[in-house]
């Protein structure tokens, strides 16, 4: 399961076996991942470019109005 759905998911507990770096030893990519995310954006091995924040912040805004939301 990707780690940011665990968290979204609000687990309480998590079950594993082998551990990135049994994973990284095989050529499995969390390590890479794990080192990706801890960058900054701009030195990423994927290029990324934000687009649309003005808009999108409405979005968010709109739906932290909401008295049904459910707060995460």
């Amino acid at each position: 399961m990707c780690l940011a759905a665990v968290y979204w998911a609000r687990l309480r507990n998590v079950y594993y076996a082998n551990t990135r770096k049994d994973a990284a030893a095989i050529k499995f990519d969390d390590d890479f991942i794990y080192r990706e995310v801890a960058l900054p954006i701009s030195r990423r091995s994927i290029p990324m470019k934000q687009l649309l924040h003005k808009e999108a912040l409405k979005v968010f805004e709109e739906w932290n109005k909401r008295p049904d939301k459910m707060t995460y």
